[in-house]
């Protein structure tokens, strides 16, 4: 769930673009588009291949992002990212939305910044604790 929270700030942050944008902007403004699309359909209707991304994505953001006073920082560069097999687009993405939130961040005032500290800590929590689960059942079978 946090997940989207980190990234649905694609959607606010391209949504004040001018209108007058040339092919590199639009071609921007279209991935961020489908992202957002992606980010917002239940993993009941995605394909298997949509399934294996948002995988991959979830583990990147709970792995490789961490908040460091109160900013959100990404411990991986570029090419490690595209070692995990995700597209370079999705990384400028994803850079792009930790920027956004940490200019957002910078404005709220306490305690609001470390309730989102905790709610991020308390999902990424749930996510190494679920990814143990799940590597612990075939030895139960």
């Amino acid at each position: 769930m946090f997940t989207v929270f980190i990234l649905i700030g694609v959607f606010y942050s391209c949504s004040d673009k001018s209108k007058g944008g040339t092919s590199s902007e639009e071609m921007e403004k279209a991935a961020e588009i489908k992202m957002s699309a992606f980010l917002l359909k239940p993993d009941s209707l995605r394909t298997e291949e949509e399934k294996v991304l948002a995988e991959k994505l979830e583990a990147v953001i709970y792995e490789e992002v961490q908040m460091i006073n109160n900013r959100f920082v990404m411990s991986i560069g570029k090419k490690e990212w595209k070692e995990r097999g995700l597209s370079e687009q999705l990384y400028d993405i994803l850079i792009k939305e930790i920027n956004h939130n940490n200019n957002v961040l910078d404005t709220l005032s306490s305690p609001i910044p470390e309730l989102l500290e905790q709610g991020f800590n308390d999902s990424r929590d749930e996510y190494l604790s679920r990814k143990k689960s799940q590597q612990l059942e075939p030895q139960n079978q």
